[in-house]
């Protein structure tokens, strides 16, 4: 599928196979950083220039995915390793992955691509989204999922998800959304009378329970 057709259907114009199977992982990635630097959108975002960490799959080639785990944008360590949520809250993350079904294919990535230190270091974070949005769903068309995981609070507002992220975590929305609460609140103290770990592992066991289901 061409370059004109995707930014006709919102997915950004990955100069190459849509949905391709003999299309390498790395290659996407490769392609996506290529875009990062050429697209109008991204020259003008008040990010650009900042290292980009894509995605980070058990798939060796592009298609379906069983669930796609999103968060808002990589940090520090995953730069190092141009791989998302390999820092402390994703090695929470990625331990409890262990727990999906046998086989189970995954894809991790941010709604926005490119690195700060925090989420507060974010300049302009409503036209960083608005710019950073389509590429995320060009991601998204080549790795379609069952379920989408959206992880934290302002993850799952980009969602158009409502409330407060602790007690939707764990909750299916839209019929096949489940936010959950951000790995690295794990490493933090809890305020409520639940514990942040507990809230993150009973959520991710509702996720392991919707995906036994749909994959029966």
């Amino acid at each position: 599928m061409g370059a004109e057709t995707d930014q006709k259907r919102g997915a950004e114009s990955f100069s190459g196979p849509d949905g391709n199977q003999s299309f390498s992982v790395a290659d996407f990635i490769s392609l996506v950083k290529d875009t990062v630097q050429a697209r109008p959108e991204c020259r003008s975002c008040p990010l650009f220039g900042a290292p980009t960490v894509v995605l980070d799959t058990n798939r060796d080639a592009l298609g379906p995915v069983d669930v796609a785990f999103l968060g808002l944008n990589p940090g520090r360590e995953e730069v190092k390793q141009d791989r998302p949520f390999v820092g402390p809250a994703g090695r929470e993350l990625r331990e409890r992955m262990q727990d999906l079904p046998a086989g189970s294919t995954w894809l991790i990535s941010n709604f926005i691509l490119c690195h700060t230190q925090n989420e507060a270091a974010i300049p302009e974070p409503d036209q960083v989204l608005e710019h950073c949005l389509p590429m995320l769903r060009g991601i998204i068309a080549r790795f379609p999922a069952r379920l989408y995981v959206p992880l934290g609070a302002k993850a799952m507002q980009v969602c158009n998800i409502s409330g407060r992220i602790t007690a939707n975590s764990g909750q299916v929305f839209k019929k096949n959304t489940i936010p959950l609460i951000h790995p690295s609140a794990i490493l933090r103290a809890s305020r409520g009378p639940r514990s942040n770990r507990e809230i993150f592992d009973q959520g991710f066991a509702r996720i392991v329970e919707f995906l036994q289901a749909v994959t029966k």
